[in-house]
């Protein structure tokens, strides 16, 4: 059953904050705080922790508050890690690389070649496995990882308990490279592509063709990579003295375009990834409006392959293969204990600008 907006506000507020970088046994603020914050009655709040409660999404102690995390995980004791080390003679140390996308995807597909390439495997062996989110839990796979590796790559999502397993790792400073997002406000070792001059260099080419509304479209807002779009994407808009907008599925896009009317509906819009942006595209061609002579429409990744007669996204390129490669030689400096204690190295990598016919001159 669909919960009562104020419930929804509420739930959609504290997801948020969990998934922001909080960690089994994090204290949430009081509940009047909370109502204070979000205008509605201490009673919404109560309700809604009851629910998450009964989802093992947070438990209540008496009389020292609501805490992150299940109730039954709050008392079990944390799993030592250790560096692996191989009981047959000559073997070489093992590296795991962790990923929840199939290996034939093409985002996979060349950051697993850019790993093979990076990695020396005269002196370590890779274990290449593909984490299904829907079909196992996600931290036990790490947890199983740790024990049997000497380090891990990683391409991590975003279940509080997988979370919680990395903060675990960077904190018994455990080799572990992330790729392509980190829980926010975590200092690890990691490296993805430069989201914000990449969306900041799709701008320029928007606004060099006219637009002037440009809204961002997204399916979600708790992920580091996306967020860092967001944030090039406000700045680049600010900076030009330009209202920013920004939304959140595909719903209120739907509501933009069909209960505004035409001079106020942006004449552009930049999806946070190809695949969004080709199911955008066909809402719109739903809605008998054509790209790029109504809207504009541009990506971000390079990801998807067109089929025959579909349509040519202007996009952003991820340097995947480099992105792998970069990752796989941080991880060995890592483990042959190169780089300083207690430094963390994020890397990012230039991503390329990708004109095809899905961007025009602004005709608004």
């Amino acid at each position: 059953m669909e919960l009562p907006k104020k419930q929804l506000k509420v739930k959609d507020y504290l997801i948020s904050m969990i998934n922001s970088g909080m960690r089994q046994g994090d204290l949430l603020p009081s509940f009047s705080e909370i109502a204070e914050r979000l205008h509605v009655s201490k009673m919404t709040v109560v309700r809604v922790v009851y629910i998450l409660e009964a989802m093992d999404i947070l438990y209540r102690v008496q009389g020292k508050g609501t805490f992150v995390g299940s109730k039954s995980e709050a008392y079990k004791k944390v799993i030592p890690y250790y560096h692996y080390v191989p009981n047959e003679q000559n073997r070489k140390p093992v590296i795991t690389f962790l990923s929840p996308f199939l290996y034939d995807d093409p985002f996979m597909a060349e950051i697993t070649k850019g790993v093979e390439d990076g990695i020396d495997h005269n002196k370590y062996d890779l274990v290449k496995r593909h984490i299904w989110i829907q079909k196992c839990r996600e931290d036990q796979v790490i947890r199983d990882a740790a024990r049997k590796s000497t380090g891990i790559i990683l391409i991590p999502s975003y279940p509080l308990e997988m979370q919680k397993v990395i903060r675990e790792l960077v904190r018994k400073n455990y080799p572990l490279v992330l790729l392509d997002q980190w829980p926010t406000g975590l200092s690890c070792n990691s490296v993805s592509a430069d989201n914000e001059d990449a969306v900041l260099l799709g701008m320029e080419h928007l606004y060099s063709l006219g637009h002037r509304k440009i809204v961002f479209i997204s399916e979600m807002d708790n992920n580091s990579s996306i967020n860092d779009r967001i944030n090039a994407y406000s700045y680049f808009m600010r900076s030009k003295g330009l209202l920013e907008q920004v939304i959140i599925g595909k719903a209120a896009l739907y509501k933009l375009f069909t209960e505004t009317r035409k001079t106020e509906r942006p004449s552009a819009l930049f999806a946070y990834c190809d695949y969004y942006a080709r199911e955008i595209a066909t809402m719109l061609q739903q809605l008998g409006l054509h790209i790029p002579e109504d809207v504009s429409l541009m990506g971000f990744d390079n990801n998807s392959v067109p089929q025959e007669n579909q349509l040519l996204l202007t996009t952003l390129q991820q340097p995947k293969y480099k992105i792998g490669r970069k990752a796989a030689r941080l991880l060995e400096q890592i483990m042959d204990e190169k780089l300083e204690n207690n430094i963390c190295c994020r890397y990012l990598i230039p991503c390329e600008l990708i004109i095809r016919e899905s961007t025009g001159i602004c005709n608004a």
